[in-house]
């Protein structure tokens, strides 16, 4: 067996023993997600009700067509959260003046303008 041959073997037998050795990347989805859902409504569920939950979502936020975003975090829940390890994170939802809305999320997600002003203002 020629030279090349031989480093040709060696480089893909290498590639593939390093394959077999690298460890795994932990990630959250190696664990089961407990969703709980919070309104300004549910306080005192939530601090009764936090251990069969890892996660929640905050739904005190709404989206505008213009990208705004209106609402407010609650903080004493985000807190709270954060305290008994559950991990929390804002919904942005599409409820207008009359409930639930789909013109709402139709223009933010079809108007650029409108979409670049929401991203920002999650992102802020």
């Amino acid at each position: 067996m020629n030279d090349r041959k031989v480093q040709k073997v060696i480089i893909i037998t290498t590639t593939l023993a390093s394959l077999f050795f690298v460890p795994a990347a932990k990630s959250y989805a190696d664990s089961k997600i407990i969703l709980g859902y919070y309104t300004g409504d549910s306080q005192i569920e939530f601090r009764q009700f936090h251990t069969y939950m890892n996660q929640i979502s905050t739904d005190t936020l709404n989206t505008d067509s213009n990208g705004n975003i209106v609402g407010n975090v609650p903080k004493q829940a985000v807190s709270y959260a954060n305290s008994v390890n559950v991990l929390p994170y804002a919904l942005v939802s599409n409820y207008g003046a009359n409930g639930w809305d789909s013109n709402i999320a139709h223009q933010v997600l079809t108007n650029s303008k409108a979409k670049n002003t929401l991203i920002k203002n999650m992102l802020s």
